[in-house]
């Protein structure tokens, strides 16, 4: 499309400025609109993105790294839940681990709800990434 008006504007000098001036507002609009359609759009991995930067303090590795994330439930309306074992039951840092892991979680694009549930499986360390 910007390229008929580009060579409409080429080979008719007089074209008039306010047609395509209203033209280009309207691709920029509809540009815009996509852009953000798709940043919006929750994928796992988004979340998983989201969640690297959240440290385990005793270990100092990624909860994603250290396989603690167990999974991922997105909802259609921006619910995400997600479920993670700790590394140690009765883990003293538990609340701050899993509030850090909910905040990063609601930071992410097109989050409206986050959630955290700890689930009751024991940690395996062969779930960790090297």
């Amino acid at each position: 499309m910007v390229w008929i008006v580009l060579v409409l504007v080429d080979k008719w000098p007089r074209f008039p400025q306010r047609v395509l001036s209203e033209f280009l507002a309207g691709m920029r609009a509809f540009l815009q609109q996509h852009r953000s359609e798709e940043e919006k759009m929750l994928t796992q991995q988004t979340i998983l993105d989201a969640l690297r930067p959240v440290i385990d303090p005793e270990i100092g590795m990624s909860v994603v790294d250290m396989g603690m994330i167990r999974q991922i439930v997105l909802g259609a309306e921006g619910e995400v839940e997600v479920k993670m074992v700790l590394t140690a039951p009765r883990c003293p840092l538990a609340g701050l681990i899993t509030e850090q892991v909910r905040r990063a979680v609601a930071a992410a694009p097109g989050v409206k709800e986050a959630k955290v549930t700890l689930l009751d499986e024991r940690w395996d360390p062969s779930w960790m990434r090297r």
